[in-house]
């Protein structure tokens, strides 16, 4: 089939450059025709963009509107564009629309499946809730690879001319003229007729866009199971016989934007989620499983093996030109040809293995990598035909941080072995933090900076200016006042400044595309990091002020029951909830005192018979320290809040939390 594809934009570039990036990486037939139709933007980074969009070897058609019109008519001129070049199917992309890889493929093949004289095929599957908690898209029925559903988000959809001229023209006809929602309205009308959208699952397309161009209010549709990245020939494995849990970051790195054909985890050790294999007390014993035992559980045709310190960093670096080898790893530093490569983080093509495992002269194991890389390699290429990458290649694969030295920055390798750290390529031996407000997400971070500071990199922190007392329980840090540290503080870049590079943790939701509830998990998202390491925060506690807060400014005894209260939050502490708490108890205040931190209140949180508070900093200090209070009395902020939804998630369950929305 000849397939066409229409993407509809107007002044939204953040969305549009990754739109076109992921179409750009997709695997499309011969023949596809690309149409980009532009709404008459003024915005000249999009019409930049726009420019510049080449696909190598496909037609590609660039229309612009006479004047801002409307999505409707956008897409109208598009679709009857494509049709008229001979399209005998149509897919339309929002420019806040990304997708899989194999997108083409996948919705070509469910309409051809599914076909029948009216039908419409959708590779978004959104399980959005409608405020009453109903279904926004309500499942008719459910199969393999696919569902049928009432109505479909209309930032996809694939469909044929007669489905066009049936249910899509009339509608965009009308709503050109009358205004609505023409997505909703095309699938009423398919509704109507029992013809029913057929969508695919999993996702191969998620909506990116949180500013709605049809200036939509509620909450946005998001695919509930996309991942950018499909290798079903590929398994990923790991083969642990020392410490499972620290595996769990690994393989959650590792999958999360990308859907394997199997994922096969490896150990003796007793799991629920691994698959028992014989012990592996050693080093030697585990080359050993690696290279005499690990083919008969792998099906597919290649498989990816990682560890706990080399794992998938950046989902973008794969390139299916490594289909065509037996085995990449990182390089080392020989110069005699045998250069590729490290097994730690490793790419093995079923081929290899089968050879290694029933080729009786291959038996030197420890280490694995280098007796299957160079002790034999001339034999399996000789012998069996196995085809080891290229430098080039390999290079591009992974990167290895040699055990000792310092971490070595990442540029946009598929994954790493050994010592890492990533600054989105960039090097420097100094970070400044571009994260000035919110205690708590400072009190959140504070793990994550140390990582980078347990690394050799020097931190200077800028804060507003009523934080600048925390230095003394962070002295590792140089915290100094915002308004003296003349760096961006807008920009979502990692960017140079003078001799240090600027890391953008406040705005790292907004550069991941993530929902604004997941800010604080971002901030570690951004960097491949998992976000419950969080809890490992803490701090040099000042004991001589917290004694002198609890017993002279406060006259609190040792042993005295009092509930501890905070109405107030935002830093400029403008903010206040109207709760009320227990009357006829002591009540102490959590107050702003210039000379005491929030931390120098510990002594008073700790021993707090129960305590009240707005969502704010406490949370964090409350769930680092051990408290007397297990009860806490959690309140919303009003009015910009009207759940937990923000950080219940940081809420552990060593403490009683009772929510008052």
């Amino acid at each position: 089939m000849k397939l066409g594809v229409l993407i509809t934009t107007y002044n939204r570039p953040k969305y549009l450059e990754r739109t076109l990036f992921h179409v750009k990486r997709a695997k499309w037939e011969s023949g596809t025709v690309f149409c980009i139709v532009d709404d008459k933007s003024t915005d000249q980074e999009t019409l930049r963009l726009i420019r510049d969009f080449m696909m190598d070897g496909y037609e590609v058609k660039k229309l612009t509107n006479e004047k801002n019109s409307s999505v409707s008519f956008s897409l109208k001129r598009g679709i009857e564009e494509l049709f008229d070049s001979g399209c005998e199917v149509v897919t339309n992309l929002d420019s806040d629309a990304i997708i899989r890889n194999d997108f083409a493929q996948v919705m070509t093949s469910l309409y051809l499946s599914r076909h029948k004289p009216l039908s419409i095929v959708s590779g978004f599957n959104s399980r959005n809730k409608q405020r009453n908690g109903i279904d926004r898209h309500p499942v008719v029925s459910v199969h393999e690879g696919y569902e049928l559903k009432r109505t479909v988000g209309g930032i996809n959809m694939l469909f044929d001319l007669d489905t066009y001229q049936t249910y899509i023209e009339p509608t965009l006809t009308d709503v050109i003229t009358n205004g609505g929602n023409w997505d909703h309205k095309v699938c009423l009308k398919a509704l109507a007729n029992e013809d029913y959208i057929t969508v695919a699952v999993p996702s191969v397309v998620d909506h990116i866009g949180f500013d709605s161009s049809m200036k939509h209010t509620e909450e946005p549709d998001v695919a509930c199971d996309f991942k950018p990245l499909h290798l079903p020939n590929v398994t990923i494995c790991f083969i642990e016989g020392v410490n499972i849990e620290r595996l769990k970051n690994p393989v959650r790195n590792s999958t999360k934007d990308i859907q394997f054909g199997k994922e096969v985890y490896l150990s003796p050790l007793k799991s629920n989620w691994t698959v028992p294999i014989r012990s592996l007390p050693s080093r030697a014993e585990y080359s050993k499983f690696c290279m005499k035992e690990l083919y008969p559980y792998i099906e597919t045709d290649y498989v990816l093996i990682i560890q706990h310190d080399g794992y998938v960093v950046d989902w973008t670096g794969w390139d299916d030109i490594n289909f065509q080898y037996d085995y990449i790893g990182a390089p080392w530093w020989y110069s005699d040809g045998m250069n590729v490569g490290n097994g730690g983080f490793s790419f093995r093509s079923r081929k290899l293995l089968k050879a290694l495992y029933e080729d009786d002269t291959i038996n030197k194991f420890e280490p694995e990598d280098h007796h299957i890389c160079r002790t034999f390699r001339r034999k399996l290429e000789k012998d069996h035909g196995v085809v080891f990458a290229p430098e080039n290649v390999a290079r591009k694969f992974s990167i290895e941080g040699w055990p000792g030295r310092k971490a070595i920055p990442h540029k946009g390798q598929f994954g790493f072995h050994g010592n890492l750290i990533t600054f989105a390529g960039r090097t420097a031996n100094k970070l400044i933090i571009n994260q000035f407000r919110g205690l708590g997400d400072i009190l959140f971070c504070i793990p994550l900076v140390r990582e980078w500071i347990n690394r050799g990199y020097s931190v200077t922190w800028p804060v507003e200016t009523d934080y600048l007392n925390i230095q003394k329980h962070f002295p590792e840090i140089t915290f100094v006042e915002k308004g003296k540290q003349k760096i961006n503080y807008g920009s979502m870049k990692f960017e140079n400044f003078k001799d240090a590079m600027v890391v953008p943790l406040l705005h790292a939701n907004s550069i991941l595309n993530v929902p604004y509830k997941d800010c604080m998990k971002s901030k570690y998202m951004l960097f491949n990091g998992d976000w419950q390491t969080w809890r490992a925060v803490t701090w040099k506690r000042d004991a001589v002020r917290e004694d002198k807060l609890f017993y002279e400014v406060l006259g609190l005894k040792d042993g005295e029951k009092y509930n501890l209260v905070n109405h107030k939050f935002r830093t400029d502490r403008s903010g206040k909830s109207g709760f009320t708490p227990p009357l006829g108890e002591k009540n102490i205040e959590l107050q702003f005192l210039r000379e005491y931190t929030l931390m120098d209140w510990g002594k008073v949180i700790e021993n707090a018979e129960k305590i009240f508070t707005v969502g704010t900093s406490i949370n964090y200090v409350i769930e680092a320290l051990d408290c007397k209070a297990k009860e806490i009395n959690l309140y919303v902020r009003r009015p910009e809040e009207k759940d937990f939804s923000y950080y219940d998630y940081i809420l552990s369950d060593k403490y009683n939390y009772i929510l008052h929305p």
